[in-house]
């Protein structure tokens, strides 16, 4: 069955190569950080601020952009789409079929609804950016709630601890700032790493498995109150110093 895309396109092919399969020098993009990255089919569920910002990033440095949405046709940042010919709206089982990696960026208490519907996802890894109660007790946090309900091993917690101004410019006096993940899955986290550095971080810091992923969310805590809290303005941000 016929499903509508914004710009009429049909849906997208299901994803048929995996992330780390070995792919020829002109697909290959190469990091800010000089760090090499695959070209990836990137599902982003949600298109608001922190998704938004997060698929202009990686459309620029060549990457598919497959936005999953309720309702395509109504798709409102259509911006986006004019000025990206690889950012394209469907369909939330559409773009998680078409993608290598998916990045859940909705409401928290959208994320059970979201997860039901992304399908067989066995083999890809998931990104989840949310902060906030889930508005169930059923699980500790959104990490623990798409592993069980879609089967798929490989999800981790990363790009939630700074406003979105700093994910389309992540750069302060020439300096990159730093991003923070937490999770079980080694290689979803290395895929993450490298596409934090391509939007131009200076480093994606592991802070371990699942049980430290109330640490990260805890780091979001500290922006916002920083930023609203202490009224230091949304132009703030984390970063790692050593001596």
């Amino acid at each position: 069955m016929d499903s509508k895309t914004s710009r009429g396109q049909k849906p997208p092919e299901p994803s048929s190569r995996p992330w780390g399969s070995k792919l020829n020098k002109s697909e290959e993009n190469q990091s800010r950080s000089g760090f090499h990255l695959q070209v990836m089919n990137i599902a982003i569920i949600g298109a608001g601020n922190i998704g938004g910002a997060l698929a202009q990033g990686w459309a620029k440095s060549g990457h598919r952009i497959f936005f999953g949405v309720k309702d395509p046709a109504a798709f409102t940042s259509d911006a986006l789409l004019a000025q990206y010919e690889t950012i394209t709206a469907h369909t939330i089982p559409e773009a998680a079929q078409a993608a290598d990696l998916i990045v859940v960026s909705v409401p928290a208490k959208a994320v059970i609804d979201v997860a039901n519907q992304l399908g067989q996802v066995s083999g890809k890894y998931i990104i989840e950016t949310t902060n906030g109660s889930l508005g169930t007790s059923d699980f500790p946090n959104a990490v623990a709630a798409l592993k069980a309900i879609t089967g798929c091993p490989d999800v981790i917690k990363c790009f939630n601890s700074t406003g979105y101004e700093n994910l389309l410019n992540p750069s302060y006096q020439g300096e990159g700032i730093d991003m923070f993940m937490a999770g079980n899955s080694h290689e979803a986290k290395e895929a993450t790493r490298l596409l934090a550095l391509e939007l131009g971080c200076s480093e994606c810091y592991d802070l371990g498995d699942d049980t430290r992923i109330p640490l990260v969310e805890q780091l979001a805590f500290v922006w916002t109150t920083l930023a609203f809290g202490s009224k230091l303005g949304r132009n703030i941000a984390l970063k790692v110093l050593q001596r």
